[in-house]
């Protein structure tokens, strides 16, 4: 395959920068560091158009912050708007066309148009077809990829020596792939984009899906998907990456597929009993505090997204969602990024007692 070329001076264009600090700015605008920006666009743009020409780059300090999420520990790096989520974005939306272009058909995470809907739709058409499946997990994926062996493999694919100046001042700012970063998402599924192609071309796997680390292999014969798991496992180990233990391939009758949320049986599509846990859990809350905050309806809205495919999910919000509070009031509380008590939140004004709460949430979150 030919090395992409030409890539910087399409850089080189402020207009085209403009563009792509609003877009890095979506979701973001209330935040005082994106509104600052954005109210001297014109300034912060030529002030990119510089560095850009000059080649002289800089990125502004970063901090991490340990989470716990599903039982597990995620170290996220938080980043400044200016100039990092900037070059980010001006790095991710220059090679986009060209990582779209050669990538696999059911990789699923992280890219528009193929979330996790467009993956259970093909889970569901193949399910009747194959008998038999096998789900593997990279260990810690992010922090497994390098920024050498990143750069290195980047290099393998561009040519443009400034492009790739660029991208390597990026990437090796941190030891691995970030967990938090733009470019992370699209660069972790560049990554694997040839052994996405040698899972299903070269080992034979008659259905494969991947959701960013999780993989699904589904065919009739079961020593095949086995051999396919090992001959996995020895690929990924070329790119220092590794398989966590390597299971029993299972019946998909006998055995209800757990993949991207939701378990596939014969007949039915099952939300994942975690996550429903977790909604029960928060729609209790609710209705015992009658307050409303912005994790809350966050999690609310994200959670009626996950029903939303479910059999039963529409049943389930309209009887214990819906009686609860509606979707309407979720999404004023999450656009207006305020606390509110229900009570409040249906006049659309919030009385003192709920007022102390906003300060810390506004600090949660970073608003």
């Amino acid at each position: 395959m030919k090395r992409i070329g030409n890539l910087y001076e399409q850089l080189l264009d402020i207009e085209r920068i403009k563009e792509i600090i609003i877009l890095a700015a979506k979701g973001k605008r209330k935040r005082k560091n994106v509104l600052h920006v954005l109210e001297s666009i014109d300034l912060f743009a030529e002030e990119m158009l510089d560095m850009l020409t000059s080649g002289e780059y800089y990125l502004a300090p970063t901090h991490n912050k340990t989470i716990m999420e599903r039982g597990k520990e995620r170290v996220l790096t938080i980043s400044p708007f200016f100039p990092n989520r900037v070059l980010d974005y001006i790095m991710v939306e220059t090679l986009k066309p060209f990582i779209k272009k050669s990538m696999y058909e059911y990789c699923v995470g992280n890219v528009n148009g193929r979330g996790i809907r467009y993956g259970e739709r093909a889970i569901k058409r193949k399910y009747k077809r194959y008998k038999y499946y096998i789900k593997l997990d990279i260990r810690k994926f992010y922090p497994s990829v390098s920024s050498e062996n990143m750069c290195a493999f980047i290099e393998s694919k561009i040519k443009d020596a400034r492009f790739l100046k660029l991208c390597e001042f990026v990437i090796k700012s941190e030891t691995c792939l970030p967990i938090g970063s733009y470019y992370s998402q699209w660069f972790s599924n560049w990554y694997l984009q040839d052994a996405d192609h040698a899972i299903k071309e070269k080992f034979g796997v008659p259905f494969y899906i991947r959701y960013v680390d999780d993989m699904l292999f589904m065919g009739n014969n079961k020593r095949q998907l086995k051999a396919a798991a090992y001959a996995t496992k020895r690929l990924l180990k070329t790119l220092g990456l590794d398989l966590k233990r390597i299971p029993a391939v299972k019946q998909a009758k006998d055995e209800p597929i757990d993949f991207l949320g939701y378990r596939f049986c014969e007949s039915r599509m099952k939300l994942r009993k975690a996550i429903f846990k977790r909604l029960n859990k928060r729609i209790k809350k609710i209705r015992k505090t009658k307050h409303v905050c912005l994790s809350q309806a966050q999690s609310l809205l994200s959670y009626i997204g996950w029903l939303k495919d479910a059999d039963g999910g529409y049943l389930y919000y309209k009887r214990y969602i819906k009686t609860a509070i509606s979707k309407g009031l979720l999404r004023r509380v999450a656009s207006k990024s305020d606390v509110y008590c229900l009570e409040c939140a249906r006049r659309g004004k919030c009385k003192n007692p709920c007022r102390p709460l906003e300060k810390q949430i506004r600090q949660d979150f970073g608003i």
